[in-house]
């Protein structure tokens, strides 16, 4: 489970997808939103690279809509 608190004033909470999910990526499916849209669905994916580094990607789907991506970070130790 992750729990997310975003300065917008939602809160979305979220279970993993073991389908979608493998040792190289986790894919996180939104169960609730709190003070969010009615509808709104959220995914955030986390793709490893190597040992030091990952992709982080955050996507939306409003009432009815396909998931569109809103944020893409690439983080890396160094």
């Amino acid at each position: 489970m992750l729990r997310e608190f975003h300065s917008e004033g939602f809160v979305i909470q979220y279970i993993i997808d073991t389908v979608s999910s493998n040792s190289e990526r986790l894919v996180f499916i939104s169960e609730s939103a709190e003070n969010a849209p009615p509808g709104l669905k959220a995914r955030m994916t986390f793709e490893l690279k190597d040992e030091n580094a990952f992709t982080e990607i955050f996507e939306l789907a409003f009432a009815g809509k396909e998931f569109s991506e809103w944020l893409k970070n690439y983080w890396q130790l160094k």
